[in-house]
């Protein structure tokens, strides 16, 4: 599954970021993907439409946060009325939050509860890798699983115990990542960044921004379908009916 985190984040100008969002949605037409996008919810507030545009170009769209800041130093309240006004949004503009993401990947410890409890669909928070200082999410299972708080957790990919399935840093470390062929199948990630210009940050995606993406993801997908997590979760469930006819069968 292709994921994109659609945020401002080193966006020197709207009109940069506007470029980006254009350019994503050309290089997946081209491409014909489908996608799941994580939008930022003040992103969205800026760009009236950004959602319901996502939306009608056949992509999914979930919750990015409403303010893209470590939601780990929120007390509950205060994580209920960002995730509360993102939902507003999608509300607003008649868009289904399909799912969530955290901000950085960091969970608040009541993030799954607030989820349950206004049945967003899926979380897609935590990437099967273990960053010093800020999270070890190394021994979660790699498919879809149920969490301890009865939220679908769908888990971000990897190649090696440190290092994700991100273009980014396959743009970065590529070098680093043919030799760990990638499980299958998992969920890849960008930012929206990837796909435009003008970006003062990160370094990577100053020249042939756009085309460099296209490769990693092509080479990160290496020959696999490409979809969104709503498509990778229809092959997860079609795959486990179909193993379970077969045991009862034999």
């Amino acid at each position: 599954a292709i994921t994109v985190d659609v945020e401002q984040s080193f966006a020197p100008s709207p009109r940069v970021f506007e470029e980006s969002i254009e350019g994503m949605l050309n290089v997946f037409s081209a491409n014909q993907w489908k996608t799941t996008c994580f939008v930022e919810g003040a992103a969205a507030a800026q760009f009236p439409g950004l959602l319901k545009m996502l939306s009608e170009a056949g992509h999914e769209v979930g919750s990015h946060g409403y303010v893209h800041q470590d939601q780990r130093k929120l007390s509950r309240i205060e994580l209920e009325e960002d995730v509360d006004r993102a939902l507003d949004l999608f509300a607003s503009e008649g868009v289904p939050c399909v799912g969530y993401r955290s901000p950085f990947f960091l969970r608040n410890p009541a993030l799954g509860s607030v989820l349950s409890m206004r049945k967003v669909g899926y979380d897609s928070s935590c990437p099967r890798i273990w960053f010093p200082g800020r999270y070890d999410y190394r021994s979660l299972p790699s498919a879809p699983h149920t969490g301890e708080d009865g939220v679908l957790q769908v888990p971000v990919g990897r190649v090696r115990p440190w290092l994700p399935l991100s273009v980014e840093h396959h743009k970065a470390l590529g070098f680093l990542f043919p030799s760990t062929p990638p499980e299958s199948p998992q969920v890849m990630y960008a930012h929206s960044y990837s796909f435009g210009s003008g970006f003062k940050r990160p370094y990577f995606n100053r020249v042939d921004n756009q085309e460099r993406t296209v490769r990693s993801i092509l080479e990160l997908a290496m020959g696999a379908s490409l979809g969104s997590i709503g498509e990778l979760l229809e092959r997860a469930e079609s795959a486990s009916f179909q193993a379970q006819a077969e045991r009862q069968t034999a």
